[in-house]
């Protein structure tokens, strides 16, 4: 069986990169101007994949073998799965917004729900909609949107933070990295959350102008842009400020024209 090369990935990559950039990188793409009727938003990370744990923690993969962690990787675009606890959490997510629905004047079963495709995003979509008790075939609309993508790592796509730091020493500052306190800072043939942001606010408003509510699935960096979309309708280095853990829905409601962040009590 023919299989593509490290590097012929790593090339395709880039190319795609490169489209989307032709794509969305123009200058106010993100801020076109959309009717919103969109009453409510969900926004939900993947729960912990097996790319999250610190070396030498114990992965407990799907398959139910265990194996110790080779440190933080760089996922990107990669396929990274859920690990078991993962899993638990993207259940738990789902449950968690059955409570809150009981308030809602939009209900779950009415939502749109948007997905970045990568596999630790769809393990969880189905997680949460499990603990949501939304299993029935074609009982939600859901729609797959590349645009919902993490941020690309480009050429250190699935090297841990050593290995990376061995190739880019940039990598070596850690949480200090440019790519980690800078918008405008991206990996070597990656990209920035800059240009993230462009991408995820142009799905987010096309579904917004749509939809009176909707749920997003997708990656940590990803919702720190799109949080920073909807409530400063900007991205700028404070982005990266913004807490987003695993598979724990951030809720927001539109009041007096403005996004705001919910309480996490049901």
């Amino acid at each position: 069986m023919n299989t593509i090369s490290a590097v012929a990935r790593r090339r395709l990559g880039a190319l795609v990169l490169a489209l989307w950039m032709i794509l969305f990188a123009c200058p106010g793409v993100a801020e076109n101007a959309r009717p919103l009727i969109a009453e409510r938003i969900d926004l939900i990370r993947h729960g912990e994949s097996e790319d999250n744990l610190e070396q030498g923690q114990t992965v407990t993969r799907l398959d139910g073998t265990l194996l110790p962690s080779r440190g933080k990787v760089l996922s990107g675009w990669n396929a990274a799965s859920l690990t078991m606890r993962g899993v638990a959490q993207a259940v738990k997510a789902g449950e968690l917004l059955r409570a809150w629905d009981k308030r809602e004047k939009v209900a779950l079963r009415d939502a749109l729900w948007l997905y970045s495709p990568l596999l630790r995003t769809r393990q969880t979509l189905t997680g949460v909609l499990l603990g949501a008790e939304l299993t029935e075939p074609n009982s939600v609309k859901i729609r797959a949107d590349t645009r919902l993508f993490e941020r690309s790592a480009g050429s250190l796509t699935n090297l841990t933070w050593e290995e990376a730091g061995a190739i880019w020493p940039e990598m070596k500052r850690g949480r200090n990295a440019t790519v980690f306190t800078r918008a405008e800072a991206s990996y070597p043939d990656g990209e920035s959350l800059a240009s993230v942001y462009l991408r995820a606010a142009d799905a987010l408003d096309e579904a917004l102008s749509k939809e009176r509510r909707v749920i997003v699935v997708s990656h940590e960096l990803t919702i720190k842009a799109i949080l920073a979309h909807l409530l400063r309708r900007t991205i700028d280095d404070t982005a990266f400020l913004l807490k987003v853990e695993n598979a724990r829905p951030i809720s927001l409601a539109r009041r007096n024209g403005a996004w705001e962040i919910m309480s996490a009590d049901p």
